[in-house]
């Protein structure tokens, strides 16, 4: 995907158990909120083995927000034995310092420090901050801390998940294919007019914060206002819709020929919220691939804006 302008920040996230491979860093990270994570340091491999060491303190995470749009991550720290958390942690976004980026925006995969080649990914129950990022954010040399959930939005352990549980599902495997099935996303994505809105909210406000010119900055909100309004009446317009059915399906307008969106098992798709979906039939003569909307709908027009909808 190209983008006039493209916003990198290296953060993925990633669900180990039923989770989509192509869910974004922030749907991932909304569920995980209220959760406490406990983090280990220094994961590194070893002959395919998985090592990390315990740091004596709990996290707890929260989505950032600009403009509506997410942005960032919050951590927020409590040592061990205390009852209270003590202030906030690390805060990372795309105004903080060295400028992150969002890359594959808006189907996030990673928030990308690109000068340092640093990032963070979320995966599920587990956060990763990774070194030796490439310029891409597709790959990566080291995982320097890891973020294992270990209590609920409730306070109780969470059963099941821990340091052996964690090491065991090989996180460098991990991270590696959940980037590359998200490089993919982006690749096969088509900006939509509220994704450039987006792009150019947080492109003006990067701008100000490097430059110091906040002040500046804030008087350039009157020319956004028809960026937002972009922005906010895109997102009304949409749908999201959820594959459950197993196999990868292809959904088109009515009567299409021409290749629709593609939606893997447990994936999703963001739709015209007031148009009808078919399903898509997909045929291959040689080295050509046809695709048809058959008379299958999967989604009613205006019966889900805003919303997200199984198929």
């Amino acid at each position: 995907m190209k983008l006039q302008h493209t916003i990198f920040l290296i953060f993925a996230v990633f669900t180990i158990s039923g989770i989509s491979a192509q869910e974004s860093f922030f749907d991932a990270l909304k569920k995980q909120e209220g959760k406490r994570y406990t983090s280990f340091y220094n994961v590194y491999e070893d002959g395919g083995k998985t090592f990390g060491s315990l740091w004596h303190k709990t996290h707890r995470v929260e989505t950032l927000e600009y403009e509506g749009i997410s942005t960032g991550i919050q951590f927020f720290d409590q040592a061990k034995g205390e009852d209270e958390e003590k202030g906030s942690g690390q805060k990372i976004e795309f105004t903080s310092p060295g400028q992150y980026k969002l890359a594959g925006y808006p189907n996030t995969r990673m928030l990308h420090h690109a000068w340092q080649n640093t990032g963070v990914v979320v995966i599920g129950d587990y956060i990763f901050e990774l070194k030796g990022v490439n310029e891409d954010a597709t790959n990566f040399t080291k995982i320097d801390q890891m973020y294992v959930a270990s209590l609920d939005t409730s306070g109780k352990k969470i059963k099941g998940i821990n340091k052996k549980t964690a090491m065991a599902d090989n996180p460098y495997k991990l991270v590696r294919e959940y980037l590359a099935a998200m490089k993919k996303v982006e690749d096969e994505y088509t900006l939509t007019e509220s994704d450039e809105a987006g792009l150019s909210i947080m492109n003006y406000a990067q701008e100000a914060f490097k430059n110091e010119k906040q002040v500046e900055f804030e008087e350039h909100l009157e020319d956004m206002a028809e960026l937002r309004a972009i922005y906010a009446a895109a997102d009304a317009d949409k749908v999201t819709l959820r594959n459950t059915s197993g196999s990868t399906v292809w959904i088109g307008a009515s009567g299409s020929r021409n290749q629709g969106k593609r939606i893997e098992p447990n994936g999703t798709a963001t739709w015209n919220c007031n148009e009808d979906a078919y399903f898509q039939t997909q045929s291959t003569s040689g080295t050509s691939t046809s695709y048809e909307s058959t008379e299958s709908k999967a989604y009613s027009a205006g019966t889900g804006c805003g919303q997200t909808i199984e198929i």
